[in-house]
C-alpha cells in the first residue's frame, strides 16, 4: 500500500472517529431529549454500520503496518474507537430496554399486543425498502444569490455554533464529507456550509453571497478564526476548571464525562498540549490584572503553544516595566 493510500485511509478513519464521538454527545443527552424508540433503534443501527466501516479501514491499515514498533500505535486507534462505540451502544440499549419495560407495563391488560421492538423493526425495514426504491435526490443548480432555497440531501454533520471545543470535530466531518469532494460545485459546498453553521460562526460569513467564487473565501475566514490550537486549548481548560461541584450521582457522572472529554480532546491536538504548561498559564492568567492579560495576548499572537517559562519571563519583564514606570512617577513628584 503506497503512502497516498495510507493517508487517505487514515483521513477516513479520522472522520469516522469524529462521527462516533459526536454520537456519544447525542447519547449522553438522551435523558433530557427523550427520543422515540424508533429513532434510537435507527441510531444504534447506524452506529453498527459505522463500526463495520471503521473496522474495515482499521484492518487495512494494521495489515500494512510494516514495523513492529508501529503496531501498538496503530492499534491504539481501534482501542479508542471501541471505547466510545461501546459507551454509545450501552446507552442506547439501556434506553430501549427501559422503553420496552414501560411499554409492557402500560399494555399488560391489553390482548394481542405485539412486541414493541419487532413492530419498530418491521416499520423501519418497510421505510428503508420504500426509500431504496426512490431515485436519488438531485441537487438543483444554485444561483449567485445570498439566500437560495435549494433542497440538499441531509448529511449527519452536527451544526457548528462557534464553540471552539467543537471546531476540530466539525472541521474533520465537513472536510471529509463536503469540502474534499470533487463532484460538487463550490456554490453547492457553500450552501452546505451555511446549513451546518450557526451563531457566531454564521455571522462571520453571512455577508458572503452564495457563489462558486465566494466559497473558499468563506471557508478560509472560518479556518483563520477557529483553526488555532491555543484558543481551543484555552477553551477546553476553562471548561474543565469551571465545572460545578458534584453532589449526586448525575453530577458525578457529568463531572467524569466532561473531564474525560476535555483530556481526550487535548490529547487529539497533540502531545505538546498534554503538558502542564497550558494549565499553569491559565491558572496564573486568572490571577493577574486585565492589562497584563491583554499584553500577554498580544505577545503570543504568532505563538501557537507558549511554554510556562515564556509566561514567567513575560511576567518578570512586566514587573520590571511597572517598577520603572513607578520610579519615574515618583521622580516627577519630587521635582514638581
Amino acid at each position: 500500500m503506497d503512502t497516498a493510500t495510507t493517508e487517505n485511509l487514515a483521513s477516513k478513519r479520522k472522520v469516522i472517529y469524529a462521527k462516533v464521538k459526536w454520537e456519544l454527545s447525542v447519547a449522553e443527552n438522551i435523558r433530557c431529549r427523550k427520543p422515540s424508540a424508533a429513532e434510537v433503534l435507527e441510531r444504534r443501527s447506524k452506529l453498527t454500520e459505522l463500526a463495520n466501516h471503521f473496522d474495515a479501514i482499521q484492518t487495512a491499515i494494521e495489515e500494512e503496518t510494516a514495523h513492529l514498533e508501529d503496531v501498538a500505535s496503530v492499534f491504539n486507534h481501534r482501542l479508542l474507537f471501541d471505547e466510545v462505540y461501546f459507551q454509545v451502544k450501552d446507552i442506547y440499549t439501556q434506553y430501549l430496554e427501559e422503553k420496552q419495560e414501560n411499554s409492557s407495563v402500560r399494555s399488560s391488560n391489553s390482548e394481542g399486543t405485539s412486541d414493541l421492538r419487532d413492530a419498530i423493526k418491521a416499520l423501519l425495514e418497510t421505510q428503508q425498502a420504500v426509500l431504496a426504491r426512490q431515485p436519488a435526490l438531485e441537487i438543483q443548480s444554485v444561483k449567485h444569490e445570498p439566500h437560495i432555497n435549494v433542497k440538499l440531501p441531509q448529511l449527519n454533520i452536527p451544526v457548528f455554533n462557534g464553540k471552539r471545543k467543537n471546531w476540530r470535530s466539525f472541521k474533520d466531518l465537513f472536510e471529509g464529507t463536503i469540502h474534499n469532494r470533487t463532484d460538487l460545485k463550490e456554490s453547492v459546498k457553500m450552501q452546505y456550509l451555511f446549513s451546518y453553521i450557526d451563531g457566531e460562526a454564521k455571522r462571520m460569513v453571512n455577508s458572503f453571497p452564495i457563489s462558486d467564487a465566494n466559497y473558499h473565501e468563506a471557508w478560509e475566514t472560518l479556518i483563520a478564526h477557529y483553526d488555532k490550537n491555543k484558543y481551543t486549548v484555552f477553551a477546553l481548560i476553562r471548561e474543565f476548571l469551571e465545572q460545578p461541584s458534584a453532589s449526586n450521582t448525575n453530577g458525578l457522572k457529568k463531572l467524569v464525562n466532561v473531564s474525560d472529554d476535555v483530556i481526550r480532546q487535548l490529547k487529539a491536538l497533540g502531545n505538546e498540549y498534554e503538558t502542564r504548561d497550558p494549565w499553569l498559564i491559565h491558572l496564573l492568567l486568572d490571577k493577574v490584572d486585565k492589562d497584563t492579560r491583554s499584553l500577554w495576548a498580544q505577545k503570543i499572537i504568532d505563538i501557537d503553544n507558549p511554554s510556562f517559562m515564556d509566561f514567567l519571563d513575560f511576567l518578570q519583564k512586566r514587573c520590571d516595566a511597572l517598577e520603572t514606570c513607578s520610579a519615574f512617577v515618583k521622580k516627577r513628584r519630587l521635582t514638581s
